[in-house]
């Protein structure tokens, strides 16, 4: 699995569910599948596959077109769907920048606030919270300690970093695929000036 396909699943997992995912990756093999053959590759029935296709539909990820069933009264429409590539990788990258912004964030209150904790792992708070509950655990009764936030503080780092490299590799990605493209419509511009000739 490459990194477009891992970042796409990630995506996909946080948007719509799981039980998407398996739709989705049928759908990028194939341009323009019909419901009722998604259903059936996918051993579901047609009404749970176009509840996950709609789900899908409102973030742009799926695009349709609907054709007359020719075999039937002509009152019959089948549905043909594509997976949006081009809207995928913009919502990813959305959802990755806002995810690092929040993270930002969440280090900003880490360093500004002070924390306390239960021994027994049962809560955190803050100092305001800490004083609310006179500094003890409203599970277990227990005398809350403050919280050394410089651990908490690294894990985020590393977790923002990990964010950026993913879109680094993206970026990357994107890069090589659009000077592919443009190796092959150089290639076939090249290959039409000879046969004009």
């Amino acid at each position: 699995m490459n990194v477009i396909d891992k970042l796409i699943v990630d995506l996909i997992l946080e948007i719509s569910g799981k039980e998407v995912v398996p739709l989705v990756q049928a759908l990028r093999k194939k341009e323009s599948i019909s419901e009722f053959k998604l259903a059936s590759k996918l051993n579901l029935t047609v009404n749970q596959v176009r509840n996950m296709l709609y789900r899908l539909s409102t973030h742009n990820l799926v695009d349709f077109t609907k054709k007359k069933d020719t075999g039937n009264s002509g009152y019959v429409y089948i549905y043909f769907w594509s997976f949006n590539q081009k809207i995928a990788r913009e919502l990813l990258v959305s959802f990755k920048n806002n995810k690092i912004n929040m993270l930002k964030k969440r280090v900003e209150k880490e360093n500004s606030e002070t924390f306390f904790v239960c021994p027994s792992q049962c809560v955190r708070f803050d100092s305001t919270n800490a004083m609310e509950y006179e500094f003890k655990c409203p599970e277990c009764g227990k005398i809350l300690v403050r919280e050394e936030g410089r651990k908490n503080v690294e894990k985020i780092k590393k977790e923002i970093e990990s964010i950026n490299l993913e879109l680094q590799e993206l970026k990357d990605t994107e890069e090589k695929e659009r000077k592919l493209m443009e190796k092959r419509l150089e290639k076939e511009r090249e290959q039409q000036r000879v046969s004009m000739e």
